[in-house]
């Protein structure tokens, strides 16, 4: 059985609303995590994708070149972290390709794969696969199989599923 292990790489105070002085001067933590999950995911032979939020991948830029170099695929965990359904598609267009370019400079790869902050592509925001889409993103886990507050479609399908092409 084959199975996906999925990261999203961001630190602590990128997904809570806390004023921006304090995200300044939030003490990093990132590389402590990250740096024993490397080392055990690459002693068990393990590959995984790591969905990294633009900031952190500036912040952090030696350490998600490492994660890439290391045969992880590095995939776009967006730009701000905030929810896509409460974005037009114009601003979610441009905060994917600026996090998709940023990237792509820091690893020297393309990123073919997105999962949206909060998994926050529902019903509201389903014009967002078709602009990942349009955005050569190949593969995309924004989507949660569950009821919750925030996020998810309860019905969507558990199993991988394949965009039909036009």
């Amino acid at each position: 059985m084959r199975h996906a292990f999925t990261v999203d790489l961001e630190d602590w105070y990128h997904g809570i609303p806390v004023a921006r002085e304090t995200k300044r001067t939030a003490e990093r933590r990132l590389q402590i995590g990250t740096e024993r999950l490397l080392a055990l995911l690459g002693r068990h032979g393990v590959r995984a994708t790591f969905f990294v939020l633009s900031p952190a991948a500036r912040e952090h830029a030696p350490l998600v070149r490492r994660i890439a170099d290391a045969g992880h695929d590095i995939g776009s965990h967006g730009l701000s972290h905030d929810l896509i359904y409460e974005m037009s598609p114009e601003r979610f267009r441009e905060e994917t390709r600026t996090s998709l370019r940023e990237l792509a400079d820091c690893t020297g790869r393309e990123v073919r794969s997105y999962r949206a902050a909060y998994f926050s592509i529902t019903r509201r925001s389903l014009w967002a696969l078709a602009v990942l889409a349009s955005e050569s993103i190949r593969y995309d886990s924004s989507i949660f199989p569950v009821r919750n507050w925030r996020y998810g479609i309860p019905d969507w399908s558990r199993r991988f599923r394949r965009r039909r092409r036009a």
